[in-house]
């Protein structure tokens, strides 16, 4: 199962709530593994994510695409200029799911960028709807 955590605005929680989902998964003896897709300026949020994932990950399996610029995805992507490599992060993605039995994926602007490979848009508009591609949408709310 993969799970798609996202949030209306940046500090809503959604690292916190994957990192703590993560840690109950390898409390249980599963394998798992967090990824934040786009990180920009550090990569905090992703290094949390490694840390409570499974064993043997780097921070580069975690989180594909990492943009200097600690501004939105799209403006650090332009300033960069470094366009955001959508089949790299799904690439990285399908790379973890062989890798372990769940992925906690966690990103406020990925959504908006990988929804249409991961799912219909109409389908994760609705909170704790699952997609017909298997993904379940969490929504955290401030």
């Amino acid at each position: 199962m993969s799970l798609f955590i996202t949030g209306t605005d940046t500090g809503v929680g959604k690292t916190h709530i994957g990192a703590r989902l993560l840690r109950l998964l390898r409390a249980s003896g599963t394998l798992c593994a967090g990824m934040k897709p786009i990180c920009c300026g550090d990569r905090r949020d992703a290094e949390m994510l490694l840390a409570a994932g499974g064993d043997g990950l780097t921070i580069d399996d975690v989180n594909s695409v990492w943009l200097k610029t600690p501004a939105a995805p799209i403006v650090g992507s332009l300033m960069e200029k470094a366009p955001i490599d959508v089949e790299k992060i799904l690439a990285g993605f399908q790379t973890l799911q062989r890798r372990v039995e769940h992925v906690i994926v966690e990103g406020a602007d990925s959504l908006g960028l990988l929804r249409e490979r991961f799912g219909r848009g109409d389908e994760a508009a609705s909170p704790g709807g699952r997609t017909e591609s298997g993904w379940v949408v969490l929504i955290t709310r401030p």
